[in-house]
C-alpha cells in the first residue's frame, strides 16, 4: 500500500509509480491525485487533513490483502493501458510527420 497524505500538491507521479509495482494507493483529493487514483478501483481517496479517513482507508487495505491485490492489479493495468495509448499516439504522429510507417514494437 502506498500512501500520499498530501495537504497541498499540484501533481505527483507517486501513484503511477505505485501502480507500476501493483500497489494500491491511498491519496488525498488534492492536485492531480483524484485523476490518478480511481476511488475504490485503484485505491482510495480521502479528504486532506482528515486523519480518520486516511487511517480507515489504510486499515481497510491492510486488513484485506485480496482487496489490496485487486486494487493494485487494476492500477497496474491502468498504467499499461496508458503507456500503450501513448505509444500508439506517438507512432501515429511520427508516421504522419514522416509519411511512412513508424510502428513501435512492444
Amino acid at each position: 500500500v502506498v500512501v500520499t497524505p498530501y495537504i497541498r500538491a499540484t501533481q505527483s507521479g507517486v501513484a503511477h509509480l505505485a501502480y507500476t509495482f501493483g500497489r494500491p494507493v491511498v491519496a488525498t483529493t488534492v492536485g492531480d491525485l483524484p485523476e490518478a487514483v480511481q476511488d475504490g478501483v485503484t485505491g482510495f481517496l480521502v479528504e486532506p487533513g482528515n486523519s480518520e479517513q486516511l487511517a480507515g482507508a489504510m486499515c481497510k487495505l491492510l486488513a484485506d490483502p485480496q482487496l489490496a491485490a485487486r486494487l493494485g492489479a487494476a492500477g497496474e493495468r491502468s498504467v499499461a493501458e496508458a503507456w500503450a495509448t501513448a505509444a500508439a499516439t506517438v507512432s501515429e504522429a511520427l508516421a504522419r510527420a514522416g509519411g511512412g510507417d513508424a510502428a513501435i514494437g512492444s
